[in-house]
């Protein structure tokens, strides 16, 4: 973890597991029979000021639990670089406890002004499993602000299907 990395409170793998079981609970289907896509949000989550001022700074909102692969994504971040030239740049991420890192949307400006981005193209069914999902900052901002970030997603849970 980066010096300026911060873990927010929110949806975690163990949250991922009660919704899915539930489903399934509902559905009459054993625990074993675990798969399937679902959809998740963190719901807005405070981006403190010092979250966006420097290089490598990193905020993660979310561990995804474990065989779970990510069929879409979208990022909403309010204003966080207040100036009128501004410099913010970061990419999404999602991290393993080694450090790992794959870039799921790389170099976003939205934080300049406030925005949404989505997952890029080639990344679909992206193995997420016991990852963090979260930001790291590639240009500090100008004029960093607080504000919020929102996730909103899909994943598949389980072993992926195949096709013999």
């Amino acid at each position: 973890m980066a010096a300026g990395t911060q873990n927010l409170s929110s949806v975690n793998a163990y949250t991922f597991a009660s919704i899915a079981k539930r489903q399934m609970r509902d559905e009459r289907l054993p625990d074993d029979h675990l798969r399937g896509s679902f959809s998740f949000t963190t719901g807005a989550r405070t981006v403190a000021a010092t979250n966006t001022e420097t290089e490598a700074d990193e905020l993660f909102v979310l561990t995804f639990p474990e065989k779970c692969y990510l069929e879409h994504l979208l990022v909403t971040i309010t204003d966080v670089d207040t100036n009128a030239t501004p410099t913010l740049v970061f990419d999404v991420i999602v991290e393993n406890s080694a450090g790992t890192e794959v870039v799921l949307i790389n170099d976003a400006t939205i934080g300049q002004a406030g925005g949404t981005d989505e997952l890029d193209a080639n990344l679909f069914l992206t193995d997420v499993s016991e990852k963090k999902l979260g930001i790291k900052v590639v240009t500090g901002s100008a004029t960093a602000a607080a504000g919020t970030i929102t996730f909103k997603g899909r994943v598949w849970l389980g072993n992926l299907p195949t096709i013999a």
